[in-house]
């Protein structure tokens, strides 16, 4: 899986798509092939509920003024999803996480939390999601990614066959 950092620099292109995209509305064409940043931004105003959202151009502007990991995710040229790690001094948040609706189901947050736990080996992290009770439309992953890392373990070594 590969993957490109979100950081000030591309933060601001994230922002000028978004002011395309919105002054271009009315306009079919418009919306047949959106930008990377429109695919972000759809993703993570889809994926979470608007109260746990902070709006986006406030998102924008903390990816520049905080130490903000944000990680697009892409099988090959294809956009799966993104993360966002808030790294601490005493454990690391990861804030959001989301896989593009369509793809869940298919490993792909299996792979993305494996490559999370790798970067931050050694360092402890806290994990924001669902609660198994909260009605959602993966109960499995939700269920499946709250249990120990020991069980992630676990899946990763019936995935390679070990």
């Amino acid at each position: 899986m590969n993957t490109k950092q979100i950081n000030a620099a591309n933060a601001d292109e994230l922002m000028e798509q978004r002011e395309q995209s919105q002054a271009c509305l009315g306009y079919a064409e418009s919306r047949q092939k959106k930008t990377e940043g429109q695919k972000i931004m759809q993703l993570y105003e889809t994926a979470f509920p608007e109260d746990e959202q902070i709006p986006w151009d406030d998102l924008m502007r903390l990816v520049g003024e905080m130490p903000l990991d944000f990680t697009a995710h892409y099988d090959g040229e294809a956009f799966v999803g993104f993360t966002i790690v808030y790294p601490r001094k005493s454990f690391n948040w990861f804030w959001y996480f989301a896989v593009r609706e369509e793809l869940r189901g298919k490993g792909f947050s299996q792979q993305i939390l494996t490559q999370l736990i790798v970067r931050y080996k050694g360092q402890p992290f806290a994990l924001d999601m669902e609660s198994t009770t909260q009605v959602c439309d993966n109960p499995r992953t939700v269920a499946r990614l709250c249990g120990s890392p020991s069980d992630n373990q676990q899946h990763d070594k019936e995935r390679a066959g070990t």
